[in-house]
Order: C-alpha cells, then structure tokens, then sequence
C-alpha cells in the first residue's frame, strides 16, 4: 500500500533520516555520478516529503517555505528509487508535494532548477521555463517557476 507524509526536519524518525540519505546518495552520487556535497545544511531548515510502498521509502522530496533558499518556496533532490520507476510515480509524487506545499504556505511561487532533461516532465505541473539552460554538477539544468 502506498503512503506518504511530510516531516520537518525534527520531526524527522531516525530510520527514516538514514532511507532518505541513502536514496539520494544511491540516486545523485551513485547512478548519476554528482559529486556534491548532499547534506548541505539545509536540510535542517526543510521539510521532507516521503513516499512510501509498505514502509519502504520509494519517493523522496526536500521542500522549503518562500525566503528560505529563494524568495519563492523550493523544492529539490527529487528521487525516486530505481527499483520503482517506469510506474509513473514521479508524476504522483510531485503532485503530492504540490498539495503539501499549498497545505503548508499557501498558494505561493514555487522554484526548482531541474535537470534539463525533464523539463517537459515539470510544464505538465505547470512549471515554466524562466532561464537559459547552465551545467551543474556535469549535468544540464534549467530553472523553472510554478506562479501562483
């Protein structure tokens, strides 16, 4: 059965701290070789946004309220695990984070800088291109913004 819940960062259960870092390292250093520094400190200002099948942690989002990382609300470090793609679950977990974050702050902006490929991905969220593509960490980004 599929679930999902945002946490806070304090909030956070231990467990599940250590799923989420593991499914971004396993997602972001592991599979797409992005050499970053992932526990950058925000993650204590997020919140976190799990998906789950049968208490396995399949989906994961790091989301913020408007002035935190931008003026906008954000969110970042989409991931799902490899074991679960190809069943549109992307699409459900974004959705879901959209309905939290409009439950959280309010109809408000929100910004990501996504990977370029997936650009057509986020304009079904209503998510619109609004710069130039850039690389960062070896891979093509864009910036997009969903207005209220």
């Amino acid at each position: 059965m599929m679930t999902h819940q945002a946490y806070f960062y304090d909030d956070l259960p231990r467990d599940t701290l250590y799923d989420i870092l593991a499914l971004r390292n396993r997602v972001f250093a592991v599979e797409q070789q992005c050499l970053f520094l992932d526990v950058d400190g925000y993650d204590k200002k997020a919140h976190h946004f799990c998906l789950f099948d049968q208490d396995v942690l399949i989906g994961y989002v790091r989301f913020f309220a408007p002035g935190i990382k931008d003026t906008a609300s954000y969110f970042g470090r989409v991931a799902i695990h490899p074991d679960h793609r190809g069943k549109k679950l992307g699409h459900l977990l974004v959705a879901e984070v959209l309905k939290s974050m409009e439950s959280l702050f309010g109809k408000v902006s929100i910004k990501i800088q996504a990977q370029a490929q997936l650009e057509n991905f986020y304009q079904t969220h209503g998510f619109k291109t609004i710069a130039e593509p850039y690389i960062f960490e070896g891979i093509p980004h864009i910036d997009m913004l969903r207005g209220v």
